[in-house]
């Protein structure tokens, strides 16, 4: 309603721009009465002039915010296909970091020869044993009094002289954290602490777990 309101403003404008030039001309050149035809003529004329510049006022106007309209939505359509080929790339990015990740999750900690000796060596043992090896696991290191406390108050080993010291010499499993000998060792034995073998640590980890017979 309001584009037809201006249009029909601007036409009667034009018009009245001409036919009033027409009839101030007329006012003053009394002669020019004679010629009324002629005028009416040109009115007619004037009002068709004024209606095609009209319309193609309102069609340059419409052309302009229709282009203007169209560079907007381009605009909006590259920088919307700018975020998301961002996205779209931190998102790969994402994707191939955790792939890398899981990759390096499931890379084996151990080689299969290293599991083979783990578990020849420790399959023969006795249950004393296994549940030493697991509680040296857990805490790290200990020495030969402590891993007897323990076995014997949980009712195991009760008559042994030792466990660990048997396991580091008869294994690769166990090992002295000490390696030089002690002053007195002779005659008293080492005395120091006892430790899980880094190269078998983790595969004894997942044997022990999966072992029933560890658990005291």
């Amino acid at each position: 309603m309001k584009d037809a309101a201006t249009y029909a403003w601007r036409l009667v404008w034009n018009w009245w721009g001409v036919v009033g030039v027409l009839s101030v001309a007329a006012f003053f050149l009394p002669w020019l009465g004679a010629y009324w035809w002629f005028i009416a003529a040109v009115a007619v004329v004037a009002f068709a002039v004024a209606g095609y510049a009209v319309y193609h006022d309102e069609t340059t106007r419409h052309a302009a915010k229709l282009d203007e309209s169209r560079a907007a939505l381009k605009q909006a359509m590259e920088s919307f296909e700018q975020q998301l080929t961002t996205e779209r790339r931190e998102h790969q990015e994402r994707e191939d970091a955790l792939n890398r990740e899981i990759g390096e999750l499931r890379r084996s900690k151990f080689t299969a020869e290293t599991q083979r000796i783990a578990e020849d060596q420790y399959r023969p043992l006795g249950r004393e044993q296994k549940v030493a090896i697991r509680h040296l696991l857990v805490v790290g290191d200990m020495t030969e009094q402590q891993a007897l406390h323990l076995l014997q108050s949980k009712g195991m080993a009760m008559n042994w002289g030792a466990v660990l010291g048997p396991l580091a010499q008869a294994t690769s499993l166990v090992q002295r954290v000490l390696q030089d000998r002690q002053r007195g060792e002779h005659a008293t034995g080492y005395t120091g602490n006892y430790t899980i073998n880094r190269t078998f640590r983790d595969v004894l980890e997942e044997i022990v777990t999966a072992d029933p017979e560890s658990e005291a």
